[in-house]
C-alpha cells in the first residue's frame, strides 16, 4: 500500500511539473504551448545561441581580467612618487651644496 501511494504521489508531481512547464510558463511568457514538441533544428539553434552568448561573456570577462592584471603590473613597476616638499628640499640642498663649492 505504501508503495502504491508513493507511485501515485510521484505521478502526480510529474504531471504537475509537465503542466507547469508546458502550459503555465508558456502562457505566462506569451510563447508557444508545448515547447517540448519544437523542431529539433530550432532547439539546436537555441542551444547554439546560448552557447555563443556564454562564450562572449567569458571572453569579455577574460579581457577585463587581462586589463586589470596589466594595470596592476604597471602600478608595481612604477617608480615611487615623491611629494613636492621633498623635491623642493632636495633642490634647496643641491643649491646650498653648489654655493658652498663655488662661492661667487
Amino acid at each position: 500500500m505504501v508503495f502504491l501511494e508513493f507511485v501515485e504521489m510521484a505521478l502526480t508531481v510529474a504531471f504537475l511539473f509537465f503542466v507547469v512547464t508546458q502550459f503555465v510558463i508558456p502562457l505566462w511568457k506569451g510563447t508557444r504551448l508545448l515547447p517540448v514538441l519544437r523542431s529539433t533544428r530550432k532547439r539546436q539553434l537555441i542551444m547554439e545561441l546560448s552557447r555563443i552568448k556564454e562564450e562572449e561573456e567569458e571572453v569579455r570577462l577574460q579581457q577585463q581580467i587581462t586589463e586589470e592584471k596589466h594595470r596592476v603590473e604597471q602600478l608595481r613597476h612604477r617608480p615611487p612618487t615623491t611629494s613636492v616638499p621633498v623635491r623642493l628640499i632636495e633642490q634647496h640642498v643641491s643649491k646650498d651644496e653648489h654655493t658652498e663649492r663655488n662661492p661667487s
